[in-house]
């Protein structure tokens, strides 16, 4: 998987800042005005220690509530990053594969932010093969071939893809 769109120093420090300020987001999910204090001085002191913009921090933010499966509080803070910088694909990415009766909307919105994210595409596709809309699931395996062939991290798919873009050109929906 590839690294969300921070610098390197951005991103060291941000997962830093998730593990040394973890203490308050472990508050108990029923106490959400906890929650949203805690995640107030998280942000503020992600963006005074590491210069990060607060698209960015929130974006973190969803990246963690996302691997504590806290789906409801990880939406809300990828929409948030997007509402500030609708250029962070990776918040597009993740609202898709939380909310896949809107994914095709949130992938097409990834690819917009960055045409080279292959994995949009694999999901896209997938999502239209899974509604028999064939066309659409061609061209997002197409294009997620396209995109796909010179990063390391997807070379896994490719045989997977080529095998899906062949059942939905025989007309046959995928599962």
């Amino acid at each position: 998987m590839r690294t969300p769109s921070l610098s390197p120093r951005c991103w060291l420090f941000a997962c830093l800042g998730l593990i040394v300020f973890a203490v308050p987001l472990a508050v108990s999910s029923d106490d959400t005005a906890a929650l949203d204090a805690a995640d107030a001085r998280f942000i503020k002191r992600q963006q005074a220690q590491t210069g990060a913009d607060k698209a960015s921090v929130y974006q973190t933010l969803g990246f963690s509530y996302f691997r504590q499966e806290n789906f409801d509080r990880a939406f809300l803070y990828f929409n948030a990053a997007v509402q500030v910088n609708p250029r962070l694909y990776w918040s597009w990415y993740y609202m898709g594969l939380l909310h896949p009766e809107e994914a095709a909307e949130y992938f097409k919105k990834a690819i917009v932010a960055n045409r080279d994210f292959a994995p949009a595409y694999y999901w896209l596709g997938r999502h239209y093969g899974k509604r028999g809309m064939f066309e659409e699931a061609i061209r997002a395996f197409e294009g997620y071939l396209e995109k796909a062939w010179a990063d390391p991290n997807e070379s896994g798919r490719m045989d997977e893809v080529r095998e899906l873009l062949r059942k939905v050109r025989e007309g046959k929906k995928i599962e």
